[in-house]
């Protein structure tokens, strides 16, 4: 066998899998490829053509001669490994109750919302419905509130992500926060004896927060997205004697994931157990400057 036939075999079988497997394949570290006594054909294959085509352009133009296939391919990126690990965590996590859940379908909930308006076999259908509340003044307070699927999805962000980046939250934040077991009256406490007291009421606070403002903040948060423990083999028993703690941070396509799964239409929905606790993250550089500009003589709280 000829080696440009391997080539063109080689072409041709790559063409038939997915985009970002060849992106894995080419350009990820994870697949060993170090010197063994008789490696795979398909190893030393990959490994000629990683030597022959080393960059992103120089795969595309030899695996996609059609213009249009490259410019819908340059800008695609592999996923990082704190997105991989948060998607197969939160994935495992939610099978325990809806079995049918894959990481296609929670990418699904986040960036395809149509796809469960033309599913018939959904028995729960499109993701929000609307409800309107009365209030005193006559004008309903409108909610939208996530079907049971994604709002168990929510609730498990909420639970495992949000709730532990909330812990960098000022001192002035009280609302939304796990560790604070009555807001409310730990929010007026901060406000005893004072001559003078304001209030201010935001309005369409929560429609106001965008994609565009959630994932800049989501991506600058400090605490781990993820921290978990393995076992560790010591060599010389060949037991596990000890628990390996690894770290995943939060990351730019983390940030973008969680945001489109937390949000309706692009904006933060009243009626979604996550946006209070988006909305305070989102606010939080705010928070600070308002606080700075006011001094200590002055008491903010939110």
């Amino acid at each position: 066998m000829s080696e440009d036939f391997q080539c063109e075999h080689a072409r041709r079988v790559l063409r038939k899998a997915p985009p970002p497997l060849v992106f894995h394949l080419f350009f990820s570290r994870s697949l060993e490829t170090g010197s063994r006594r008789k490696k795979p054909f398909w190893l030393s294959m990959l490994e000629k053509l990683r030597r022959q085509y080393p960059t992103r352009r120089d795969l595309l133009d030899w695996l996609y001669p059609e213009p249009h296939r490259r410019e819908e391919l340059t800008f695609l990126r592999m996923p990082t490994p704190s997105k991989r690990a948060m998607v197969n965590w939160l994935v495992g996590r939610l099978r325990s109750r809806d079995q049918w859940m894959t990481s296609r379908l929670l990418h699904a909930f986040a960036f395809r919302p149509s796809y469960f308006k033309r599913q018939p076999s959904r028995h729960w259908g499109p993701l929000y419905h609307r409800k309107e509340i009365p209030r005193g003044s006559g004008v309903p307070r409108v909610l939208h509130v996530p079907n049971r699927p994604l709002m168990r999805i929510q609730r498990n962000i909420l639970a495992c992500f949000l709730n532990p980046a909330s812990k960098e939250l000022g001192s002035g934040v009280f609302g939304a926060r796990s560790e604070q077991p009555n807001p409310t009256l730990a929010n007026a406490r901060r406000h005893l004896r004072q001559k003078y007291f304001v209030s201010f009421d935001l309005k369409d606070f929560f429609p106001s927060i965008t994609v565009s403002h959630l994932v800049p903040a989501l991506s600058h948060i400090r605490t781990p997205l993820l921290t978990l423990k393995s076992p560790e083999v010591n060599p010389d028993l060949l037991l596990f004697d000890k628990q390996k703690e690894r770290r995943w941070t939060w990351t730019h396509d983390v940030a973008v994931l969680v945001a489109r799964l937390c949000t309706h239409r692009g904006r933060l929905p009243q009626g979604s157990p996550t946006s209070p606790a988006l909305a305070n993250l989102a606010f939080a550089r705010l928070d600070e400057r308002i606080s700075n500009r006011l001094g200590p003589e002055l008491v903010y709280t939110k």
